[in-house]
């Protein structure tokens, strides 16, 4: 194994820390937003990014053995397991064209023996007819031009389709599978409650910050925001930067903080005007000589960060990361459309089942590591009605298996690179609001398909026997070759109209 230190970078393979402390972003690999603390003998993960600690770490495996290494060989996998889609209109041809050329063969033998004269002439004529009227020109177009319509309809509404297989799979969908951060929720921690004792020693509480930060301007919680936010203010970590949002919604402008010294993996202290400050975590603030009891009551499944002032504690926040504004309706419309759904998560089961509950999603799994999230794909596929296709969305390096792995997999706009390579179907804009919409292009598409189809089977079904001289007794002549060259041409004409409503399919 190799020794080797990181500082400020990202951890080049899995490794155990033999010295220093710090914090790791894990949430490409993980999913879980908030980052982590690492010390010696606790595991790093290959891919994740190194905070302001300075660590010596121990290498596990080589580079190619690594979890990002991993997850590309499992993305190759799944995409080599796929197996095309026969087309119905391939089949429809490969039984019409052989049935074509053997009823031309009957016409042409039926009038040269039974016809009358010149019977070979119209018996030449008739088969010849057969074969220009029944030109598969229609049923080539069905599926191939509806396709390219649509998928240039999607585009327009920032739905960008990589195949007309994808499609097909995504009309078919009987289970559709939400990764939660960055996908299900913004992916950007934010104060979503607060806890702070007053003057007299009473503490009060506050809930539903998310989406009124803005009461966070009264007292007792303005001067506890206002000395987190002046102690946070000079860093970039994720939770620092949830501490300046909320400062700034309630209207405080943090001042310079002195003397900040940011303790790894459990907090930071600082002066705020020659008052000092703590904030981290409850045993950050016990190792100082600072009684917390009783704990705060903040809102569940979120992340506590304890604040003490001038050596006694102060109050509480509770971040968490709040769902997208436009999940809930999203899911409510994917729910009465009668799909199931599902959360994967590399967050802890609470922090996924509180997620999947805030936008009405009932079942949840949390904790998945990429390639179990892969293993969970394939589980409900197995568990799907015969025809039925799993659809998973997501955004990150650690959704890359689950994307390949489901029959259609579909990334967000803001995916990290490997998502976005290994997605079917990219959703450039309208969030989640964009899955509604990209389930109904495809059904819309494949109804179009069908009705193509319809056009063309009823135009063969009714012109054939016309060109092999049917109405021969009542009208006296047969269809000429020029007349069935013109009936073709209408034929494919009506599919192109059809198709060419796809245009106009409202999707907005």
């Amino acid at each position: 194994s190799d020794v080797c230190s990181s500082d400020l970078g990202r951890i080049p393979t899995e490794a155990i820390t033999r010295a220093g402390v710090t914090s790791c972003d894990e949430s490409l690999m993980t999913g879980e937003p908030m980052p982590v603390a690492r010390g010696v003998g606790d595991r790093v993960l290959g891919g994740a990014i190194n905070g302001s600690g300075t660590i010596v770490i121990e290498a596990e495996t080589a580079a190619d053995g690594a979890l990002v290494a991993r997850i590309a060989r499992l993305v190759r996998e799944a995409h080599e397991k796929r197996a095309p889609i026969e087309r119905l209109a391939d089949r429809i041809a490969g039984i019409f064209v052989p049935i074509v050329l053997g009823i031309a063969l009957l016409t042409f033998l039926g009038w040269s023996a039974f016809g009358p004269q010149p019977r070979m002439a119209l018996g030449l004529l008739s088969a010849v007819s057969v074969l220009v009227i029944a030109c598969p020109c229609a049923l080539g177009l069905a599926t191939p031009l509806a396709m390219t319509v649509a998928i240039g309809r999607g585009a327009r509404s920032g739905i960008l389709v990589r195949s007309a297989e994808a499609m097909e799979k995504l009309s078919r969908a009987g289970t559709i599978v939400f990764d939660k951060t960055g996908t299900l929720s913004q992916g950007k921690p934010r104060i979503v409650s607060a806890a702070a004792v007053g003057p007299d020693g009473g503490s009060r509480a506050l809930d539903g910050l998310a989406a009124a930060p803005g009461r966070l301007a009264e007292e007792p919680f303005r001067t506890l925001l206002f000395h987190a936010a002046s102690i946070e203010g000079a860093s970039e970590h994720p939770l620092a930067v949830a501490f300046m949002q909320a400062a700034a919604a309630a209207g405080i402008a943090p001042t310079r903080a002195e003397g900040v010294e940011a303790i790894v993996g459990r907090g930071v202290a600082g002066k705020v005007h020659g008052t000092p400050v703590l904030i981290g975590n409850a045993a950050l603030l016990r190792d100082r000589g600072i009684a917390v009891e009783p704990p705060p009551s903040l809102a569940a499944g979120t992340t506590t960060i304890l604040v003490a002032i001038d050596g006694r504690f102060a109050g509480s926040f509770g971040l968490a990361d709040p769902p997208r504004p436009e999940a809930a309706a999203a899911i409510a419309d994917l729910t009465r459309r009668g799909f199931a759904l599902e959360v994967l998560s590399g967050d802890t089961p609470a922090a996924a089942e509180q997620a999947a509950a805030k936008v009405g999603i009932p079942r949840s799994a949390g904790g998945l590591a990429p390639h179990e999230k892969a293993e969970r794909i394939a589980a409900i596929r197995a568990g799907q009605a015969e025809g039925a296709s799993v659809v998973f969305v997501g955004d990150g390096i650690n959704d890359a298996p689950a994307l390949a792995a489901a029959d259609v997999g579909v990334a967000m706009g803001s995916a990290a690179d490997v998502a976005l390579e290994t997605a079917d179907i990219t959703l450039l804009s309208g969030g989640l609001a964009a899955v509604p919409r990209a389930v109904e292009l495809s059904a819309a598409t494949m109804r179009n398909v069908r009705q193509n189809l319809g056009l063309a089977f009823v135009y063969n079904l009714l012109a054939l026997p016309v060109a092999a001289g049917l109405l021969y007794p009542w009208l006296g002549h047969v269809t000429s070759p020029m007349l069935a060259a013109a009936a073709m041409s209408i034929s494919s004409l009506s599919v192109i109209a059809n198709s060419l409503r796809l245009r106009r399919l409202d999707l907005d």
